[in-house]
């Protein structure tokens, strides 16, 4: 199976000055503070949702990768759990708050990145939701960058698979970023 990651990045048309940096992690209570200041926030770029159209809007980067995961229902079904417990966020370098978080439509989330000396927490909020069985087999989800966030752009992670018997599957994920 096969991997995809597209991302569309760009530059803020202002400085951000909601991101939390730090020297150090922040608490539980702080990330849950952090997390619940942004749920009237908008998101950081204009074109929510551009990252499931088959067109891409002008303006933007795109970052694509790709990694077979295997072959069979069995390795389909493994990857849709996989997403649905957010292991695309199991790095050494990044935590997701919270793991246990529904992926569901207007869910907020935050990613702490540890970066070399300090650490970013970065809220995002799901943008939508990909659950198709047919021809095409996909399932996932995309996020978008809110206003508080370091960068700028949509990401969605999906599997898919055009048929369970005879295709690869393909891991899918997706960066949207304003030039």
């Amino acid at each position: 199976m096969t991997a995809s990651n597209l991302v569309l990045t760009g530059l803020p048309t202002q400085p951000n000055i909601g991101c939390l940096f730090r020297l150090q992690p922040p608490s539980k209570d702080e990330v849950l503070q952090f997390i619940s200041q942004p749920r009237h926030s908008t998101f950081s770029y204009p074109e929510v949702g551009a990252s499931a159209a088959t067109k891409l809007p002008e303006g933007y980067n795109i970052d694509r990768n790709g990694v077979l995961l295997g072959r069979g229902e069995l390795i389909w079904r493994r990857a849709v759990q996989a997403i649905r417990e957010w292991h695309t966020f199991n790095m050494p370098w990044v935590h997701l708050y919270w793991p246990t978080s529904s992926i569901e439509v207007g869910a907020n989330v935050a990613v702490l990145i540890n970066h070399f000396g300090f650490c970013s927490l970065n809220p995002a909020r799901i943008v939508y939701l990909v659950d198709e069985e047919g021809p095409v087999f996909k399932y996932g989800f995309a996020y978008g960058t809110l206003e508080e966030h370091s960068e700028r752009g949509e990401e969605p992670f999906y599997s898919g698979v055009e048929s369970l018997r005879r295709q690869g599957l393909v891991q899918h994920s997706r960066i949207l970023s304003p030039q």
